[in-house]
């Protein structure tokens, strides 16, 4: 004979089947590696929802007309976007001064703390706006809520500038952020992108210029003079 009593029962946690949109930041920057030095742009994607595994990415160059190009692309950025304002800062120093909150959408993922003779070596390298920074402090407030702080600002030459709330936030990761050729005649060009969920009819569609920015030489960084006896 025993009076022990049992648990009630719990139910388990819903698990959606849907893979819902698919966002996709298109990114026309100086280039991430050596390896990708020619013309084109990366590209990143992300899905809100547990069950996203990937999109078909479609390329248009007259305005959604027709679809020219297209690749299945599974790689999970990191995405989101700021929920505080950023301030400027110069690039030729740390920024020890400014903080940003971003909100990101991408599920399971996190971020690292990083030193800066890590943030020298590229990582914690973001794009927020159109201003690349690597960023070192790391702090997760809440489901997807991280507080980043300690900064190297307007890298690979881009410009620092100061953020507004519901910027983009991109890391950087060349595993998960893609290279796509792009031709000379492109330069200039409003590119249409249709980004279908796999499994699902559910579409985004963007439309960004393409500015050809990996193509863009930077400034002289190292300079040497030599003079020679006879003054020439």
């Amino acid at each position: 004979y025993s009076d022990a009593t049992g648990l009630a029962p719990v139910k388990p946690a819903e698990i959606s089947l849907v893979p819902g949109d698919t966002r996709m930041e298109f990114v026309d920057a100086p280039i991430l590696q050596s390896v990708d030095d020619s013309l084109g742009y990366y590209f990143a994607i992300a899905g809100a929802s547990g069950a996203w595994k990937g999109a078909q990415i479609e390329l248009s160059v007259d305005g959604g007309a027709n679809y020219i190009s297209s690749t299945i692309s599974s790689g999970l950025a990191i995405i989101g976007d700021t929920t505080t304002a950023m301030g400027n800062h110069r690039a030729e120093v740390p920024d020890y001064t400014n903080t940003v909150r971003v909100q990101l959408i991408s599920q399971g993922v996190s971020l690292e703390p990083a030193t800066l003779a890590e943030m020298l070596n590229r990582k914690n390298r973001a794009i927020i706006g159109d201003e690349i920074i690597c960023f070192s402090g790391a702090t997760e407030v809440g489901e997807g809520l991280w507080d980043l702080s300690v900064f190297l600002r307007g890298r690979l030459h881009t410009t620092p500038a100061a953020h507004a709330i519901g910027e983009r936030f991109v890391l950087l990761e060349t595993a998960f952020v893609p290279f796509a050729g792009a031709e000379i005649y492109q330069i200039g060009d409003d590119f249409t992108f249709r980004a279908t969920s796999l499994n699902s009819a559910t579409q985004t569609t963007i439309t960004e210029t393409f500015d050809a920015l990996s193509q863009t030489e930077p400034p002289p960084g190292f300079l040497r003079t030599r003079c020679r006896k006879d003054n020439t």
